[in-house]
């Protein structure tokens, strides 16, 4: 019997103090053994190599294959184990698949419905970034280069804010300029001082070549095109994926086939 999200959190041992939280994501179809992704929510210290907290979803425009319950995993992973004063998300969604999240204290803002609200998040998304950074920068002020996050709470302290964009296709299609300024500002420059803030896409088409380099995680979910499976997750990607729920992700080091672990939202945001 597959292991539900809620008895793999009781699992887990997690260390408050420490840099990230181990996230279960899936179950390994072969050896039946919990895989894990580390999401990182101190970006001012040290954390395990291929660690990230940022994703990009693909399921390939294809109805019930699990996409949506891996990113509501990821969310209700940080939330088990983070205040609301700890952890913040931005959500763009306008196909109201994230309805059960409107009510939560999680939230930084309320959930965007439309493209102008998305295009506002962005924006305040890296007003925030840059807020953040001008601190780090006030802090480096006569340290002789020694890592300020390391020595000072002021940036560590804040929330971790994870913007999420259930509709990037749309959002892309409308607005590319705007993205893909967006993604290279946040993953590119100053990428050592982004302080708490990360980014999960997900996308059911649109591909741009120039954005997705800087996913170093990318999760594929029954995608009806290999070529575009394999365009996304490298060489390691296998050619189709055999039912629903499945999914492979990528990283420099490693590609690996599981089962998907599937949230009761409802249940578990009642226990929150």
């Amino acid at each position: 019997m597959s292991i539900s999200l809620e008895d793999a959190l009781r699992q887990i041992d997690t260390n408050t103090n420490s840099q990230y939280l181990p996230i279960p994501i899936g179950e390994d179809q072969e050896t039946q053994e919990l895989t894990f992704q580390s999401f990182i929510k101190d970006y001012g210290a040290s954390y395990p190599p291929g660690a990230t907290s940022n994703y990009f979803v693909s399921s390939g425009n294809i109805e019930n294959t699990g996409a949506l319950s891996f990113i509501k995993t990821v969310m209700l992973s940080l939330m088990y184990h983070l205040s609301p004063d700890d952890l913040k998300f931005l959500i763009i969604d306008s196909s109201n698949d994230f309805l059960e999240f409107a009510e939560t204290e999680y939230l930084f803002k309320p959930i965007a419905k439309n493209l102008t609200t998305a295009k506002e998040f962005y924006t305040l998304y890296e007003e925030e970034r840059k807020r953040r950074f001008d601190i780090v920068i006030e802090q480096r002020k006569g340290l002789n280069g020694i890592y300020p996050l390391i020595q000072s709470k002021k940036v560590t302290d804040a929330p971790l804010l994870v913007l999420i964009d259930n509709d990037f296709d749309i959002n892309y299609a409308d607005s590319p300029n705007l993205l893909q300024n967006f993604y290279t500002r946040h993953f590119v420059r100053n990428d050592g001082y982004r302080a708490n803030m990360s980014v999960i896409c997900n996308s059911h088409s649109t591909i741009d070549p120039l954005i997705l380099p800087y996913f170093t995680k990318r999760f594929v979910f029954r995608h009806p095109n290999p070529e575009l499976s394999k365009e996304l997750l490298g060489d390691s990607a296998a050619t189709e994926l055999t039912s629903p729920g499945d999914f492979i992700f990528y990283a420099p080091e490693l590609g690996i086939k599981n089962k998907y672990l599937a949230p009761n939202c409802e249940k578990m945001l009642s226990q929150m």
